[in-house]
């Protein structure tokens, strides 16, 4: 497993947020409205999660670890994914592991959490070695998805 640290941020083009770029026509402005979106969701998910185990409720643990697995896995975020597998399966077939697995996914989920809200700040603005002309892929975008002013015509 990888240290909880930040780890590098790597250009849009060559990661699985640039996949999901490709998928929507390249409109950072979708992809940064997932990742501002699964940011705003994490806090209420990790309480999920924590919650259904301390009442034992399985079944409500593993419908949101299912979730975040699936999301993570959109984002490229395989530490994350990881984590919340063998989280998932410790809740599922060994409870003597589930406080452990418990720390390793919240330490994963952190460290998204750090890498997430730094390359959204870097979603919103373009980078010196892509020039970008108003309206294109790429484009600054306000979080709800539109152009900021001043980045499109009319």
């Amino acid at each position: 497993m990888s240290p909880a640290g930040p780890g590098p941020i790597t250009p849009i083009r060559s990661t699985q947020l640039g996949e999901l770029a490709n998928e929507v026509g390249h409109d950072t402005g979708i992809v940064e409205r997932f990742v501002i979106d699964f940011l705003t969701l994490l806090d209420q998910r990790l309480a999920a999660v924590t919650e259904a185990l301390a009442e034992s409720d399985n079944d409500g643990a593993i419908t949101v670890l299912r979730s975040l697995e699936t999301t993570g896995a959109m984002l490229g975020a395989q530490d994350l994914v990881t984590a919340t597998t063998e989280l998932r399966r410790a809740v599922r077939d060994d409870p003597g592991r589930v406080d452990e697995r418990l720390r390793e996914f919240t330490a994963q989920a952190e460290a998204l959490r750090v890498r997430l809200t730094a390359l959204s700040s870097v979603l919103s603005r373009p980078t010196p070695s892509s020039p970008v002309t108003p309206g294109s892929p790429g484009s600054p975008v306000a979080p709800s998805g539109r152009p900021q002013s001043g980045s499109a015509s009319r």
